[in-house]
C-alpha cells in the first residue's frame, strides 16, 4: 500500500479532523493494546536479559492503564511521555540479545552486519539503522 491509497488518505484525513477528545481516546487504546502485546513478548522470550525488570515495568504500567479516568489519560502529551518511556524499557530489555535474521529480513539487510566480527545484537542504533534499511529497500 501507498500514499497514492484512497483509503489510506482518507484515514489520515479522519485522523487530523479528530475532535481533540477523541485524538486522545484513540491514543490511549492504541496504548493500551500495544503495552498489553509489549508484555506478551516478554512472557515469550525468557532469552531476554532484562526480561524479568520489563515485566515488572510493564505490569506496573498495565495496572495504570486500567483505571481509565485518571485525568492523565485525557493528555495527549502525557500518554506520548508514557510511551516513550515504555519505548525505552522495551529496548533496553533487548540490547545485547544476538539478532536471527529470518530469510525476508535476511534480503534486506547489508552482507558485512552479518559477519561474525560485526555487531550482530539488537542495540538502539542497530534497531533504527534496520528501520530505514528495510524501509528504503521497500520504496
Amino acid at each position: 500500500m501507498d500514499c497514492s491509497d484512497i483509503g489510506n488518505a482518507s484515514l489520515r484525513r479522519k485522523q487530523y479532523t479528530l475532535s481533540e477528545s477523541k485524538q486522545v481516546h484513540v491514543c490511549y487504546h492504541l496504548i493500551c493494546k500495544k503495552t498489553l502485546s509489549q508484555l506478551e513478548t516478554f512472557e515469550a522470550h525468557s532469552e531476554l536479559p532484562e526480561r524479568e525488570r520489563a515485566m515488572e515495568i510493564f505490569n506496573t504500567s498495565t495496572k495504570w492503564l486500567e483505571l481509565p479516568d485518571l485525568p492523565r489519560w485525557k493528555d495527549n502529551n502525557y500518554i506520548r511521555q508514557f510511551e516513550g518511556r515504555l519505548a525505552g524499557a522495551y529496548f533496553e530489555s533487548m540490547h545485547g540479545t544476538p539478532i536471527k535474521w529470518d530469510n525476508q529480513a535476511s534480503k534486506s539487510i547489508q552482507p558485512h552486519w552479518k559477519r561474525p566480527q560485526n555487531v550482530q545484537t539488537v542495540s538502539p542504533i542497530i534497531m533504527v539503522l534496520v528501520g530505514l534499511q528495510i524501509h528504503f529497500n521497500q520504496h
